[in-house]
């Protein structure tokens, strides 16, 4: 059996590393299936239509909201907060703010440049990799705003 303490580690860990590891399985997911037609399709629609400039104004707004977010924590003051502090948690929950701002901010950025060089992206290794890495971010984006707006509701029950 484990012990708590190790399982708090596991608990701990996968808690920073889940959005790393789930944006890392959905390229490689994009990666074996790229011959696949449904995907081919997929990819030339999103970067056919107004799809990233609908993605460009979820992130900008998320972006503020994100920010919001995180001056309502740093004012706040109250025993769930009082305790993160005291566990010495404050620092990786700030993080995590960070983690979901900057992935916000590199999609809107990386979705500006797809619409830029949209005319000129065909089937080689360049315009590949810039789609992967972009993926990479919008899904990592998303799951660190889930993880960020998921503890901020857990505080925001306690006060």
């Amino acid at each position: 059996m484990i012990s708590e303490k190790t399982q708090k580690f596991i608990t701990r860990c996968w808690e920073i590393l889940y959005p790393y590891v789930f944006s890392s399985l959905g390229i490689i997911f994009v990666l074996i299936f790229r011959k696949n037609e449904l995907l081919i399709s997929l990819i030339k629609k999103i970067l056919s239509s107004n799809i990233l400039e609908i993605i460009i104004t979820i992130e900008s707004i998320l972006f503020g909201f994100l920010l919001t977010i995180l001056s309502l924590i740093i004012q706040m003051d109250n025993r769930a907060i009082n305790a993160i502090k005291e566990c010495g948690r404050y620092n990786q929950l700030i993080g995590f703010s960070k983690s979901a701002v900057f992935g916000s901010l590199i999609t809107v950025i990386l979705s500006l440049v797809l619409i830029l060089i949209n005319d000129y992206l065909t089937q080689d290794l360049f315009s590949y990799i810039v789609l992967l890495i972009w993926g990479f971010f919008f899904q990592f984006s998303l799951l660190s705003l889930y993880r960020f707006v998921h503890i901020f509701y857990i505080l925001a029950k306690s006060a």
